[in-house]
C-alpha cells in the first residue's frame, strides 16, 4: 500500500514539474501533512529522483496544513 501510494505521488509530481522551466532551480513541492511520508517516499526515494530527473539545485517537499488534497509547486531561484 505506501509504496503504491508513494509512486503515484511521485508520477503526479513529475507530471507537474515537466510542465516547468525548472532545471538548475530551487523548489519547494507542498503537500497535504498526511501525504509528506508518502511524496518524500522510503529512503528519500521520491525527491532524490525528481531532483536528479529534472536537475534541480535543491527540492524541499513540505508539508501545507491548507492543502486539503492538492499539491503545489514554488520555484525559488531564476535560471543563472
Amino acid at each position: 500500500g505506501e509504496l503504491v501510494y508513494s509512486r503515484v505521488l511521485r508520477n503526479r509530481m513529475e507530471d507537474m514539474l515537466s510542465s516547468l522551466d525548472c532545471a538548475g532551480r530551487d523548489v519547494e513541492i507542498f503537500v497535504p501533512p498526511t501525504r509528506l511520508s508518502q511524496a518524500i517516499g522510503q529512503k528519500k526515494a521520491n525527491l532524490l529522483w525528481l531532483a536528479d530527473r529534472f536537475c534541480l539545485s535543491s527540492l524541499h517537499i513540505l508539508a501545507d496544513p491548507l492543502a486539503a488534497a492538492e499539491i503545489r509547486i514554488h520555484i525559488l531561484k531564476t535560471q543563472p
